[in-house]
């Protein structure tokens, strides 16, 4: 299906006004790629855009149509830009038209109105779909900036999981958020940041020094907070790519794994107890084998983000919602990253390393389980196949 956009606006503040770093015409610009769609500009949008605005957006533009070329109209509320399910509405909604079509949006009211017609060698024929969205006037004023921002976090907030990441990362992420989505630094920039951060925090984990250990704790857990912050600037300002969400699920795998080497390490150098240092490297093998399994699974349903995770005899979540959650899903959330970061650091700060053996259980535990799915996955195709 190839399903072109033209885009036209009547009104200045969707140059002017600008949420979260991006202005109303960028982002509904963007938003239309980022789903598919190709986007054009009427000839009359186009010569009024500054030589600045059609630089920032001229990746995402495929050219610019006259106004005749419109067979069409569509009419869309005045905060479409801020809905990103709307567009995901639109895309299944376009599915069930004709092979080619072309949309025209344009602000024009509060009703969101579809109406398209496609044209085939045979006929032509109409679709009609009602789109629901939210129907609230945007303004210039500080108020509904402040609105659309919270509407946007609050998108993002809804989809966190895990205690320590809506009680505590996700609270510092937003704030540092906010400003580096005004700024040019790019989500894979921060990723990097948080892999250096890491890295440095791990190596100062092997010092004999407490004030050493609590500093590179500290480094641990800021990284683990800034690892939100990639997502959330790549969402926001809606230039996710298939890259970054690789970039960003090996580095969390480099510093978990090089955390727990690191603190088992140095943990064993002050107490030169053997029996530390074994169970400490097996511990380690362990977590290693987890990162083996875990992209195993990635690699397989051709995806980077790890949280997807589940184990391969467990339902597909979107058919278990009615269902009661397994003992997994309780206990999950205490072998979240977050969760484990943010205790170590409360272990090293309080100066209990020798607490830090309790997770040889866990990962051991996560290990067995993440083996056993390995295998049973890797008999259920044959299964299948079989039958």
């Amino acid at each position: 299906m190839s399903v072109s956009v033209i885009l036209t606006s009547t009104d200045a503040r969707a140059f002017k006004t600008k949420i979260l770093g991006l202005s109303n015409l960028e982002r509904t610009v963007r938003q239309c790629h980022a789903n598919g769609f190709q986007v054009f500009l009427t000839q009359k949008l186009n010569a009024e855009l500054s030589s600045e605005l059609k630089q920032k957006i001229t990746t995402y533009i495929a050219g610019v149509k006259s106004e005749s070329d419109v067979p069409y109209s569509l009419e869309l509320p005045t905060d479409h830009q801020y809905n990103a399910a709307f567009y995901k509405q639109l895309k299944e909604a376009l599915a069930q038209s004709p092979n080619e079509s072309i949309l025209f949006l344009d602000k024009k009211g509060q009703s969101l109105h579809a109406v398209w017609t496609g044209k085939s060698s045979s006929a032509e024929r109409e679709s009609r779909v009602l789109l629901k969205a939210e129907t609230q006037k945007i303004s210039a004023s500080q108020e509904s900036s402040k609105l659309y921002e919270k509407l946007h976090f609050d998108e993002i907030f809804a989809g966190a999981q895990g205690w320590i990441t809506r009680s505590v990362n996700k609270r510092i992420s937003f704030f540092l958020t906010r400003y580096l989505v005004r700024t040019n630094i790019t989500p894979n920039q921060i990723t990097w940041f948080c892999l250096f951060l890491g890295v440095v925090g791990c190596a100062l984990l092997l010092s004999a020094s407490w004030g050493s250990r609590v500093f590179g704790a500290f480094l641990i857990q800021m990284s683990s907070v800034l690892d939100g912050c990639d997502g959330e600037v790549a969402r926001l300002k809606i230039i996710s790519s298939n890259f970054g969400a690789w970039l960003d699920t090996v580095v969390d795998d480099v510093v978990n794994n090089l955390m727990f080497i690191c603190l088992y390490l140095g943990y064993f150098w002050e107490t030169k107890n053997i029996v530390i240092l074994k169970a400490s490297l097996l511990a380690s093998f362990a977590s290693f084998g987890i990162s083996f399994f875990l992209y195993h699974f990635l690699i397989t349903h051709k995806t980077a983000n790890a949280g997807l995770f589940r184990l391969s005899w467990a339902n597909d979540p979107e058919e278990n919602q009615s269902q009661q959650k397994s003992l997994f899903d309780y206990v999950k959330p205490i072998l979240k990253r977050d969760f484990l970061i943010f205790t170590i650091f409360l272990f090293v700060l309080f100066d209990v390393r020798a607490l830090l053996t309790i997770y040889y259980i866990p990962i051991w535990i996560g290990f067995v389980l993440y083996a056993v799915s390995f295998l049973y996955g890797l008999k259920k195709p044959r299964e299948v196949m079989s039958a």
